[in-house]
Protein backbone atom coordinates (compact mmCIF):
# COMPACT_ATOMS: atom_id res chain seq x y z
CA UNK A 1 0.00 0.00 0.00
CA UNK A 2 3.16 2.32 0.94
CA UNK A 3 4.30 2.22 -2.89
CA UNK A 4 0.40 3.09 -4.02
CA UNK A 5 0.48 5.70 -2.11
CA UNK A 6 3.66 7.15 -3.06
CA UNK A 7 2.66 6.75 -6.35
CA UNK A 8 -0.69 8.31 -6.38
CA UNK A 9 2.02 11.26 -4.24
CA UNK A 10 4.25 11.58 -7.48
CA UNK A 11 1.32 12.17 -9.68
CA UNK A 12 0.55 14.90 -7.36
CA UNK A 13 -3.77 14.29 -8.23
CA UNK A 14 -5.48 16.11 -5.81
CA UNK A 15 -8.33 14.00 -6.00
CA UNK A 16 -6.30 11.13 -3.91
CA UNK A 17 -6.40 13.74 -1.00
CA UNK A 18 -10.19 12.50 0.98
CA UNK A 19 -8.80 8.98 0.48
CA UNK A 20 -5.86 9.77 2.15
CA UNK A 21 -7.53 11.80 5.10
CA UNK A 22 -9.47 8.69 6.23
CA UNK A 23 -6.95 6.52 5.84
CA UNK A 24 -4.81 8.71 8.58
CA UNK A 25 -7.84 7.23 10.79
CA UNK A 26 -7.24 3.80 10.87
CA UNK A 27 -6.40 2.11 14.49
CA UNK A 28 -2.07 1.94 13.79
CA UNK A 29 0.05 2.02 11.17
CA UNK A 30 -0.57 -1.12 8.69
CA UNK A 31 3.04 -1.78 8.79
CA UNK A 32 2.04 -5.89 7.75
CA UNK A 33 1.49 -3.98 4.25
CA UNK A 34 3.77 -1.08 4.07
CA UNK A 35 1.82 1.51 4.87
CA UNK A 36 2.25 4.33 8.11
CA UNK A 37 1.29 7.76 9.22
CA UNK A 38 4.06 9.48 8.54
CA UNK A 39 4.20 8.51 4.76
CA UNK A 40 0.27 9.03 4.87
CA UNK A 41 0.98 12.94 6.45
CA UNK A 42 3.86 12.94 3.88
CA UNK A 43 2.13 13.05 1.00
CA UNK A 44 -0.37 15.07 2.15
CA UNK A 45 1.83 17.78 2.82
CA UNK A 46 3.29 17.54 -0.24
CA UNK A 47 -0.24 17.89 -2.61
CA UNK A 48 -0.36 21.39 -0.46
CA UNK A 49 -3.86 21.51 -0.14
CA UNK A 50 -5.56 23.74 2.18
CA UNK A 51 -8.74 21.68 2.78
CA UNK A 52 -6.77 19.06 4.64
CA UNK A 53 -5.75 21.55 7.58
CA UNK A 54 -9.17 21.25 9.07
CA UNK A 55 -8.99 17.01 9.02
CA UNK A 56 -5.11 17.40 10.27
CA UNK A 57 -6.32 19.70 13.20
CA UNK A 58 -9.26 17.06 14.14
CA UNK A 59 -6.45 14.65 14.15
CA UNK A 60 -4.16 16.20 16.56
CA UNK A 61 -7.10 16.94 18.59
CA UNK A 62 -7.56 12.94 19.25
CA UNK A 63 -6.00 11.99 22.92
CA UNK A 64 -4.79 8.87 21.10
CA UNK A 65 -3.01 10.30 18.10
CA UNK A 66 0.93 9.53 20.00
CA UNK A 67 3.88 12.57 19.97
CA UNK A 68 5.66 10.67 16.48
CA UNK A 69 2.25 10.79 14.43
CA UNK A 70 1.28 14.47 16.07
CA UNK A 71 4.97 15.58 14.78
CA UNK A 72 4.07 13.81 11.31
CA UNK A 73 1.43 16.00 11.02
CA UNK A 74 2.49 19.19 12.41
CA UNK A 75 5.10 18.15 9.07
CA UNK A 76 2.14 18.21 6.95
CA UNK A 77 0.87 21.65 8.13
CA UNK A 78 4.08 23.03 7.25
CA UNK A 79 4.22 21.59 3.93
CA UNK A 80 0.57 22.97 3.45
CA UNK A 81 2.04 26.45 4.63
CA UNK A 82 -0.05 29.63 4.54
CA UNK A 83 -1.07 32.18 7.21
CA UNK A 84 -3.77 29.89 8.84
CA UNK A 85 -0.76 27.51 9.47
CA UNK A 86 2.17 29.87 10.66
CA UNK A 87 -0.62 30.40 13.11
CA UNK A 88 -1.10 27.37 13.94
CA UNK A 89 2.54 26.54 14.45
CA UNK A 90 3.07 29.49 16.46
CA UNK A 91 0.58 28.28 18.96
CA UNK A 92 1.63 25.13 18.66
CA UNK A 93 5.53 25.96 19.92
CA UNK A 94 4.19 29.05 22.45
CA UNK A 95 1.38 28.00 23.72
CA UNK A 96 1.48 24.45 23.75
CA UNK A 97 -0.88 23.48 21.64
CA UNK A 98 -0.89 19.74 20.12
CA UNK A 99 2.21 19.08 22.43
CA UNK A 100 1.86 16.41 24.82
CA UNK A 101 4.90 17.29 27.13
CA UNK A 102 6.60 20.97 27.74
CA UNK A 103 9.58 19.01 27.49
CA UNK A 104 11.93 21.31 24.97
CA UNK A 105 13.08 17.42 23.04
CA UNK A 106 9.70 17.40 22.40
CA UNK A 107 9.12 16.05 18.43
CA UNK A 108 5.81 17.89 18.20
CA UNK A 109 7.67 21.16 18.97
CA UNK A 110 10.77 20.64 17.30
CA UNK A 111 8.41 19.80 14.00
CA UNK A 112 6.54 23.21 14.45
CA UNK A 113 9.83 25.33 14.79
CA UNK A 114 11.27 23.37 11.64
CA UNK A 115 7.77 23.93 9.72
CA UNK A 116 8.09 28.25 11.06
CA UNK A 117 12.12 28.67 9.30
CA UNK A 118 11.12 26.01 6.44
CA UNK A 119 8.27 27.97 5.56
CA UNK A 120 10.28 30.83 5.58
CA UNK A 121 8.12 33.37 5.22
CA UNK A 122 8.41 37.16 6.75
CA UNK A 123 5.83 36.77 8.91
CA UNK A 124 7.05 32.99 10.32
CA UNK A 125 10.63 33.96 10.83
CA UNK A 126 9.34 37.28 12.47
CA UNK A 127 7.65 35.52 15.13
CA UNK A 128 10.70 33.62 16.09
CA UNK A 129 12.82 36.46 15.88
CA UNK A 130 10.47 38.44 18.39
CA UNK A 131 10.41 35.67 20.43
CA UNK A 132 14.57 35.41 20.31
CA UNK A 133 15.00 39.03 20.80
CA UNK A 134 12.54 39.60 23.67
CA UNK A 135 14.45 40.36 26.80
CA UNK A 136 11.38 39.37 29.26
CA UNK A 137 11.63 36.04 28.32
CA UNK A 138 9.01 33.73 29.94
CA UNK A 139 10.22 32.76 33.71
CA UNK A 140 11.44 28.75 32.45
CA UNK A 141 10.64 28.67 29.16
CA UNK A 142 14.64 30.01 28.24
CA UNK A 143 15.26 26.14 27.36
CA UNK A 144 12.60 27.22 24.62
CA UNK A 145 14.37 30.51 23.69
CA UNK A 146 17.52 28.39 23.06
CA UNK A 147 16.10 26.46 20.72
CA UNK A 148 13.74 29.24 19.00
CA UNK A 149 17.77 30.46 18.63
CA UNK A 150 18.96 27.33 17.11
CA UNK A 151 16.17 27.32 14.37
CA UNK A 152 16.87 30.40 13.55
CA UNK A 153 20.83 30.13 13.26
CA UNK A 154 19.59 27.14 10.60
CA UNK A 155 17.72 29.72 8.94
CA UNK A 156 20.25 32.60 8.53
CA UNK A 157 22.66 29.30 7.39
CA UNK A 158 20.47 29.13 5.21
CA UNK A 159 19.37 32.19 3.65
CA UNK A 160 23.18 33.19 3.79
CA UNK A 161 24.03 30.08 1.47
CA UNK A 162 21.19 30.98 -0.69
CA UNK A 163 22.32 34.39 -1.20
CA UNK A 164 25.87 33.63 -2.09
CA UNK A 165 24.98 30.95 -4.69
CA UNK A 166 23.15 34.08 -6.20
CA UNK A 167 25.48 36.11 -6.26
CA UNK A 168 28.53 33.70 -7.65
CA UNK A 169 25.78 32.41 -9.94
CA UNK A 170 23.22 35.18 -10.49
CA UNK A 171 22.00 32.87 -13.46
CA UNK A 172 22.45 29.43 -11.95
CA UNK A 173 24.28 28.10 -14.93
CA UNK A 174 26.74 26.47 -12.11
CA UNK A 175 23.73 24.53 -10.57
CA UNK A 176 22.28 23.82 -13.99
CA UNK A 177 25.69 22.53 -15.14
CA UNK A 178 26.20 20.10 -11.68
CA UNK A 179 22.64 18.53 -12.28
CA UNK A 180 23.28 17.81 -16.11
CA UNK A 181 26.78 16.63 -15.16
CA UNK A 182 24.95 13.61 -12.22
Amino acid sequence: IDSVVRALDLIDDKSVLPHFLELIYAQSDDEDRGLTKERLFEAIGNIGSEEAVPKILEYLSKKSADVEERSHAISALANIGGKTVIDLLYKCVFEGKYTEYCDNDDPVLHSALSGLVEIGSYESLERLLDYASDPETPKGRYDLWNVVNEYLAQAREEALESMLDYINDPNGYRKRARFVMN
